[in-house]
């Protein structure tokens, strides 16, 4: 038989173009076009210059980390053996999926939540369909093909038992196959009715539908159509967001995260004598190993409304209707895989366009239409451009712009990089539509500082704005006259909730470091001068009890004091449901709350507070306000290098490995829990050092301006 499609086009593929943009699609199709992109790279033809997002479903932290697949991939000798070899077959198996190579799976979690979700809502269907049997008096059947590897066979055996239309009611894993295996999808959970009428329903790792959700459907519809089913509703099977393992007064009205804030703003002002007496009583949380078993009835939420908030928003099969009235699918794949299909110098020309152009968005007016057709979402392509080197300055520094915007500058400027201009007003750089500027007052703020980077090097003291020098003297005096407890957590999350009282992707404290100052003559270089505390899980049951305790007994320690986190927003919200959770130790959890100032407030500003951006700022910070580069600016001899565990997320991996029994209790004990202790240890450290260094140049600053 003739092939419909000159190309193969994964479901991945597929998402890819539509959500993002068909160049990373062809990039991301197969191994070859990745080599051959990252040879491009090298060679200085093209940039990737955003690192790949790995989405955090997250409810507690808007957070999400970054792999740069490129730059990863083209070091591999800078990994030592272990590191390599785990990479490199997490890498084929990848390239191997008949879904298509998805970069979010190179995060463990991701694949382990991915998996342990699903294994759930099969055993949620077969509890519905158990139901439905009682209900109608029938005795239909589940079967699932998860663990048929082989493709062919499995789309085999999904062709024999959709035969049985009177045996089963819902197959997990159906395999379908379209144009000579040019399209190949998975249903995750089909319902199977008489004469060919079926329901899809995706199950996804998420609390929300998401617009990649949408197109993941839209594929599987098709491919199913193709082989003549007739699909009568489509259904996103995802977690609810209100779910609390082991407590069956859930509020189901709600977000979870909206009972904990309002429980949290029922407190008033905590002062420090109800702290005291507090401390006086005895009260310890129980503990114990058990959990509840997972009630998949309040923790699913079979979905049929499509992705946005608006409560008027149609349903995914509705959606599906009307992207339908705009797009026809047969022409739709045509086109994508007449693009995928080039190859050498036609994708090479292709790749120079400076739009993504096949993203296909909704509008406000609820219409779909292709992205470079919306003057108002003109996506500028920051996935393949030309070639320019990242480590010098460029707009890229910028912080605050989306990087559609930054892509836009670069694109239709002179030159990306800031040695070419004398002033961010050059006449070059191109405007917002209506004729504004791109660039806030801390955009010029970075590129000033930049341009007197040898100036700085001579003279530290020029890294301070003068024009904000009695912002920073405010900020400094939060400091002044006080103990200082400097406290940093590592959490650790599972999107099925591990322990009783918990929920998915609820951020779980398993570990803290405090360092304490409690005088003016401190110094990180002599760590004896403070005093320091630290925890860390050291069983596989729930650390939150055993955290707590310790933590409000070390966090008192010294007396009443002020309270230090690097962007404590994450600090506050665990301590937030620490307190709703554990209600008994509400009192000094939210004492600690109410009394904690964050260290970043010296880099990144709030306009909404009116508290301006970069009270200090260094051209080493890279346009960044993050730890990882504020520290090592303002002192580069204070590094992670020496570190086995150098990284919150690789700490948070090998916990989670721990508690889930991968990790023997030896080898735990003896060699990884040091290592543990010691990465979140130089984490408070680390802010030790940007306070010290932060105090010691204003000091300079005065001693200078006052001569």
């Amino acid at each position: 038989m003739e092939q419909l499609f000159k190309t193969s086009i994964s479901k991945e593929t597929f998402k890819t173009a539509l959500a993002e943009c068909i160049k990373k699609a062809w990039i991301y199709k197969e191994k070859e076009n990745f080599l051959q992109a990252l040879s491009w790279k090298q060679d200085r033809v093209f940039q990737y210059a955003i690192k790949d997002e790995i989405e955090s479903e997250d409810n507690f932290n808007e957070d999400a980390s970054q792999i740069d697949i490129y730059e990863t991939y083209a070091n591999l000798d800078d990994m030592n053996e272990d590191e390599r070899v785990e990479f490199l077959k997490r890498w084929d198996e990848l390239w191997e999926d008949p879904n298509g190579f998805e970069i979010s799976k190179f995060a463990g979690e991701t694949i382990e939540d991915g998996n342990a979700v699903g294994e759930a809502a099969r055993e949620y269907f077969d509890l519905i369909n158990a139901d439905m049997n009682i209900k109608t008096n029938q005795d239909m059947e589940t079967i699932s093909f998860e663990n048929i590897t082989n493709f062919k066979q499995a789309v085999e055996l999904t062709n024999k038992a959709l035969e049985k239309t009177n045996k089963y009611r819902y197959i997990y894993e159906a395999a379908f196959e379209f144009d000579n295996m040019n399209l190949k999808t998975r249903c995750d959970i089909l319902k199977v009715k008489p004469d060919m009428h079926v329901e899809i329903i995706e199950v996804k790792a998420t609390s929300a539908v998401k617009v990649e959700h949408f197109y993941d459907l839209v594929y599987q519809v098709y491919v199913l159509e193709k082989n003549g089913f007739i699909v009568d509703d489509i259904y996103i099977c995802h977690l609810k967001d209100n779910y609390l393992r082991g407590r069956f007064n859930n509020v189901i009205h709600d977000s979870l995260s909206v009972e904990a804030k309002s429980f949290f703003e029922s407190f008033q002002t905590v002062k420090y004598e109800e702290v005291l007496d507090f401390l006086k009583t005895d009260i310890v949380i129980p503990k114990t190993a058990n959990k509840a078993d997972l009630n998949y009835f309040d923790f699913f939420e079979i979905d049929n409304l499509s992705h946005g908030k608006s409560k008027k928003r149609a349903s995914l099969f509705e959606e599906l209707a009307n992207f339908r009235a705009f797009y026809d699918l047969d022409h739709l794949f045509e086109n994508l895989t007449n693009i995928l299909v080039l190859n050498g110098e036609e994708i090479k020309g292709y790749l120079t366009s400076e739009l993504c152009e096949s993203k296909i968005i909704r509008n406000r007016k609820n219409e779909w239409t292709f992205a470079t057709s919306d003057d108002n979402n003109l996506p500028y392509c920051n996935h393949v451009m030309p070639w320019f080197d990242l480590s010098r300055e460029t707009f890229m520094c910028l912080t605050g712009l989306k990087v559609s915007q930054k892509a836009n500058i670069i694109l239709n400027s002179k030159s990306p990089y800031f040695d070419d201009y004398t002033t961010l007003f050059d006449s070059s750089i191109p405007q917002k539509a209506g004729g504004k500027s791109f660039f806030k007052e801390k955009h010029h703020r970075i590129f000033e500082s930049y341009k007197s980077r040898e100036e700085i090097l001579t003279d530290i003291t020029k890294i301070i704005d003068p024009t904000l020098v009695d912002k920073l003297d405010e900020e400094l005096a939060k400091y002044a006259n006080q103990v200082i407890y400097m406290y940093d957590f590592e959490t650790v999350k599972w999107a099925i909730p591990n322990f009783d009282n918990s929920a998915g992707y609820q951020q779980i404290p398993f570990q803290y470091s405090i360092d304490v100052i409690t005088n003016q003559e401190f110094d990180y270089n002599h760590p004896e001068t403070m005093k320091h505390f630290d925890f860390i899980g050291n069983d596989r049951n729930d650390p939150r009890p055993y955290f707590i305790e310790k933590f409000v007994q070390d966090m008192f320690s010294n007396g009443p004091g002020i309270y230090v986190a690097y962007n404590d927003s994450f600090e506050k919200t665990v301590l937030k449901y620490l307190a709703f959770i554990y209600p008994e130790y509400a009192i000094p959890l939210i004492y600690i709350i109410q009394n904690t100032i964050d260290l970043m407030d010296f880099f990144k500003g709030n306009d909404k507070r009116e508290h301006p951006w970069f009270l200090i700022y260094h051209p080493d910070f890279h346009g960044s306000y993050s730890i990882k580069k504020t520290q090592p600016a303002l002192d580069p001899k204070f590094s992670y290098k020496d570190l086995k565990i150098n990284q919150g997320a690789k700490a948070a991996q090998t916990f989670r490995e721990y508690v889930d029994g991968r990790i023997p209790d030896l080898a735990w004990e003896e060699k990884i829990k040091p290592d543990m202790l010691k990465y979140c240890n130089r984490d408070t450290l680390a802010m030790v050092v940007i306070y010290q260094r932060v105090l010691e140049i204003y000091q300079q600053w005065k001693e200078k301006h006052n001569d």
